[in-house]
Parts: structure tokens; C-alpha cells; sequence
């Protein structure tokens, strides 16, 4: 999960990115067994944000499995 890059689509509340932003996941935190929040920096501008893992990151087409 760390290194990997991902793609943001945004959320409801603040709004959609059309397109997606790649970002690069640098930490995570929170229990295991359920959702975790992971520290992102996005590519496009570098800027670095808190979000929650599982439920807004989509796998980005060119990362390999």
C-alpha cells in the first residue's frame, strides 16, 4: 500500500475530480479490520492530504498488482 499510486476521484462533500488525480500513498493509520485513513501526496501539484483508504483511492491502471 505504501508507494503505491492511486487515483483520486474526489468525494461528495467537497466535490468530484474530473479527471481523477493520481496520488502516491506515504502512511497510513487507524486499527486494522476496518477502514484506515491514509496519508496521500498528489502528483499533479504536491500537495499532500489525509483521507480515508478503502473508500475513496481507486487502483491506477498503470500500477502493477
Amino acid at each position: 500500500m505504501i508507494g503505491r499510486r492511486y487515483l483520486d476521484p474526489g468525494d461528495r462533500q467537497a466535490g468530484r475530480y474530473d479527471p481523477p488525480r493520481p496520488c502516491v500513498v506515504l502512511a497510513r493509520c487507524g486499527p486494522g479490520g476496518g477502514p484506515r485513513n491514509v496519508h496521500v501526496r498528489y502528483l499533479d501539484d504536491g500537495t499532500e492530504e489525509v483521507i480515508p483508504f478503502p473508500r475513496r483511492l481507486r487502483r491506477h491502471p498503470q500500477q502493477p498488482r
